[in-house]
This record gives C-alpha cells, sequence and structure tokens, in this order.
C-alpha cells in the first residue's frame, strides 16, 4: 500500500517521492500484471517523467539497474523499452548504453549502426567520454553521417 503522506510529498515537488512513486507503481504493472485502483501505466509515466524533469539522477539510476535486471531474466523489450526512454529524456547514461545496444545488439537488440551513432552522438554531446571514444574508433571503420 502507497501512504499518503509519500503522494503528499511527490505532489509538493519532491522529487525523491516522484521516483519512489514511480517505482512503486511500475513494479507492480510489470510484476504483477494484475489491475489495482489506479492506471498504472499513467501513474507511472507520470511520477517518473516528474521525477526525472526534476533532474533526479535517483530515478534515472533506478531505471537503469531495473533494466539491467530484465536482461538478466533475458526480456529484452522491456530493457530496451526502459533505456530508450531515458535516453529520449536526455540521460547521457542511457543514451550511451543506447548506442551500444544498437552497435552490438546487447538486450536482443538489431544491430544498426546509424543508431549507434546517433545516440553516442548524443550521449558524447552530454558529456560522456566513453561515447565520444566509441565515435572516434567507429570512425575509423564506418563513415559518420
Amino acid at each position: 500500500m502507497i501512504s499518503k503522506s509519500l503522494i503528499e510529498k511527490a505532489k509538493s515537488g519532491d522529487a525523491e517521492a516522484m521516483n519512489d512513486l514511480a517505482m512503486l507503481y511500475f513494479k507492480k504493472s510489470v510484476e504483477d500484471l494484475v489491475s489495482v485502483e489506479v492506471s498504472n501505466s499513467t501513474q507511472f509515466d507520470d511520477w517518473l517523467r516528474n521525477s526525472i524533469e526534476h533532474n533526479n539522477e535517483e530515478a534515472c539510476n533506478s531505471i537503469l539497474r531495473w533494466a539491467q535486471k530484465r536482461v538478466d531474466n533475458e526480456d529484452f523489450e522491456v530493457c530496451l523499452t526502459l533505456i530508450e526512454y531515458l535516453a529520449k529524456k536526455g540521460n547521457a547514461a542511457s543514451q550511451l548504453i543506447l548506442g551500444y545496444c544498437y552497435d552490438t545488439g546487447y538486450c536482443g537488440s538489431i544491430i544498426d549502426y546509424n543508431k549507434a551513432i546517433y545516440w553516442y552522438k548524443q550521449a558524447s554531446n552530454n558529456g560522456e567520454e566513453i561515447a565520444k571514444e566509441r565515435l572516434i574508433e567507429m570512425g575509423m571503420f564506418y563513415s559518420l553521417p
């Protein structure tokens, strides 16, 4: 059961509370796959979006850790969805990971060097040094757009 105080904190702008709520709703909707009193996917989207928009790094890290567990269980579709969600929100670590997925086929993704380069560039522009290094390496073998 979700406490009313946690909901109130999130509504007042507490990014950590928003993240906690997002994780609770997401875990419930994905792992239990049952209907509950509220629309889980809507609540997850709302709280996670708010937490990420408040630059809550822990929200992003929580999702990335959860995504890694999905890889370990070979639930690649969920993993890629989570990583792509964060990458599109501007999270540099997720952009780097998504580039790596398209570069190597990690998470069961189809290798697509154009997408890999795109996401490596996004990550590089957001300060990920590893992405910069990978772009240089790829530039030796693939033409950069």
